[in-house]
Parts: structure tokens; sequence; C-alpha cells
């Protein structure tokens, strides 16, 4: 079973692609789409828990633009393990959010990601991930 990391253990490019992680998230949490994308490869597939077949970056793109009518109170990310193979890294989180709903009402949302990154240049991105919902 993996452990969480330790940040003492990780290698110089286990933190490159983790604070790579971080500036995508925030990005999206100060509601900028178009600047989160460029994080996306053009061919990238993804799947979350609730979707019935994985999506692209452009279903990506009008998910995201829903999701921003909420008002997002909080957002925290926790790795778990990043391996990295040559150019790919596969990186595993815990995530937990606040929101308000369409009624007002805060709601908690915790999950665990996947992301399956590729350097290209001087950039870890998205090719590809898995959003799983988890229950304490």
């Amino acid at each position: 079973m993996a452990h969480p990391l330790s940040k003492q253990e990780w290698t110089e490019t286990q933190i490159e692609v983790w604070k790579n992680v971080g500036s995508y998230t925030k990005l999206i949490m100060n509601g900028d789409v178009e600047g989160f994308l460029e994080y996306f490869h053009n061919d990238y597939s993804g799947w979350n828990y609730y979707e019935l077949m994985p999506v692209n970056k452009s279903d990506v793109k009008n998910e995201l633009q829903q999701l921003l009518k909420r008002e997002i109170s909080s957002y925290n990310i926790n790795p778990v393990t990043i391996n990295i193979f040559n150019d790919v890294a596969i990186v595993r989180y815990y995530f937990s959010g606040t929101y308000k709903n369409t009624d007002g009402k805060e709601i908690l949302k915790q999950g665990r990601n996947t992301d399956i990154l590729l350097k290209q240049k001087n950039k870890w991105i998205i090719i590809g991930d898995y959003v799983g919902n988890y229950r304490k």
C-alpha cells in the first residue's frame, strides 16, 4: 500500500511536477479557465467517476464554465504519490473543497485525483486524469 509522500523524500522532478499541479490548480480557483486549459494537451482524455464516457479538452472547458458559476469557498490538494517515467508523471492526490449550491447551502466535496502529465519543453501538461469520489 502506498503511503503519502513526505516532502523530505521528494526528488527534484517530483517537486517540479507538484509545483506544476499547484500552478494549474490556482489558475482554475482564480477563475482563469483559459490559463488552466493551457496545461491540457490537445488530445487529452479524462474520466470522472460520474461520467459514462471519458471526456476531452472541449468537454472540460464547458464543464468548468458551469463550475465557476458556483461560489467556491475553499479548495485543498494533498499529494499521495508522484511516479516519474522519463517525460511522464502520474500524480495521485486527495482534494477537498467547499462551495455553495444553487440554494446557497455550503457543500463539502472530497475525492481523489490521478493526473497523468507529459513534459513538453519546460512544462508538464495533462494528457489524462481520473477523478474519483470517496467517503469517509
